[in-house]
């Protein structure tokens, strides 16, 4: 990657991308050319056209993937410098990603409770209810267009797609922005308390050189920002042009059949009403 202006490939996590394109001269134009070639180095691996499934890399391919969204994900963060604009789409976007969690919480108490009261209580031990937040980069009409795109000079559209591909792919990343889980062994009590937003307690969730910039003072970051911003390859400038959320709420039925067990008292009595 030497085209890109130093020896890249052999930083192996962001906070050496970090130190080196901090300890830059403040030339933003020298920033955008790397975001540009990062850019035209992933659409020669990954294809030019989105909305397809990812093809499948190898190893060597995918450490230089993962090389080159970690340069890309630094250098749109090392760009930012929020304007008003900015603060109020960031502010938007955060009070409208709090609803959405809140959201999460709401469906899942009540689909537990629903199921909780229902006829199937007894056999509520083989129900897992599974709750998820995420984001789906499906469509043109997912991106947001925002006043300043040029300033980054990235190619928000097919990036959102490509690094929503590459969570799903990834094995260090969660399937999803966020998730929860709850079984039915629990009381109705202990069920309330799972299932609330005890993460968002009016304390922001601010992390990071990026999000704590002084321009962002006023905003308390939700916890599902944080989560986006943080645990993830999207930029600060990425997350405000994502939008298209989805929350899923479901059940998981699962039972194991081994007469072996059946026979050795290995399941619980309980499971006899199945047979």
């Amino acid at each position: 990657m030497a085209h890109l202006g130093c020896n890249f490939a052999a930083m192996k996590n962001k906070l050496d991308i970090e130190a080196y394109l901090g300890s830059l001269p403040d030339n933003n134009d020298m920033k955008r050319d790397i975001v540009y070639k990062t850019e035209k180095r992933i659409k020669a691996l990954c294809g030019n056209e989105p909305f397809h499934r990812l093809r499948r890399l190898n190893e060597a391919e995918w450490e230089l993937l993962t090389t080159l969204i970690n340069i890309r994900e630094v250098a749109l963060n090392e760009l930012l410098a929020p304007t008003p604009y900015e603060v109020e789409v960031m502010g938007e976007l955060n009070e409208r990603l709090l609803k959405i969690t809140d959201e999460l919480y709401d469906r899942s108490l009540r689909m537990w409770k629903a199921l909780n009261d229902s006829d199937l209580k007894p056999h509520l031990y083989n129900y897992l209810l599974e709750g998820c937040i995420d984001f789906e980069r499906d469509g043109f009409d997912t991106v947001r267009t925002l006043d300043n795109d040029g300033w980054y000079g990235s190619d928000f559209t097919y990036m959102l797609w490509l690094l929503s591909e590459y969570q799903h792919q990834d094995y260090h990343c969660t399937d999803y922005l966020h998730d929860i889980v709850e079984n039915f062994g629990v009381t109705e009590e202990e069920a309330k308390k799972d299932l609330s937003n005890f993460l968002d307690d009016g304390k922001t969730w601010a992390e990071g050189c990026y999000m704590t910039k002084p321009e962002f003072d006023d905003i308390c970051f939700c916890y599902l920002m944080h989560a986006v911003c943080t645990h993830f390859n999207y930029s600060l400038p990425d997350v405000m042009h994502m939008d298209n959320f989805v929350i899923r709420v479901h059940l998981e039925y699962d039972k194991a059949f081994s007469n072996t067990r059946l026979q050795s008292g290995y399941y619980a009595e309980e499971c006899d009403e199945y047979d």
